[in-house]
């Protein structure tokens, strides 16, 4: 299954960018994450619980960043299963980082997802519905996380200049 989702932001480039690899800020983003530890520079481990329909999983998960272009590209892959369900999810993401204005920048996310086991046989229609309800649910919550980190930039911004 795949997905797209393109947002613009009321940030700089470099503030975006910022925020997407501040893990322990951008973790309360994610819709139904339980746990969040960072493994190394590249890898970190989650817990999310998911609800489809009337099924619900948890997914022990590992994301593993496999590139990066600063501040424009960032690739990640994700794997893991459901030990209740017997299911598994791999998904791979891109987030493609573009100014369209001093302080406005577009993103782009793409991803792929595959999901076996019993989740997978509600069908695709079932799943892709869900990912995208999470992928909106994402995307509203980094929007504000990075409205509120931009007007505390701006905020210290002023502060600074009255100080000089």
């Amino acid at each position: 299954m795949h997905i797209d989702k393109t947002i613009s932001l009321s940030a700089s480039i470099e503030d975006v960018w910022n925020a997407v690899l501040d893990v322990e800020a951008i973790a309360g983003c994610f819709p139904g994450l339980e746990l969040i530890e960072k493994i190394d520079e590249n890898i970190y481990r989650s817990i999310v619980k998911v609800s489809v329909a009337h099924i619900t999983a948890k997914f022990d998960l590992l994301t593993r960043i496999t590139e990066t272009k600063p501040p424009i590209y960032l690739a990640t892959l994700t794997e893991g299963k459901s030990q209740t369900l017997g299911a598994t999810v791999t998904q791979r993401q891109t987030l493609e980082l573009k100014t369209l204005d001093a302080e406005i920048t577009e993103v782009l996310y793409k991803g792929d997802v595959v999901v076996t086991g019993r989740l997978a046989m509600l069908g695709q229609r079932v799943i892709r519905a869900k990912a995208e309800q999470m992928a909106d649910a994402l995307a509203s919550s980094f929007v504000a996380l990075l409205q509120t980190r931009v007007a505390g930039i701006a905020e210290t911004r002023r502060h600074g200049d009255r100080d000089v």
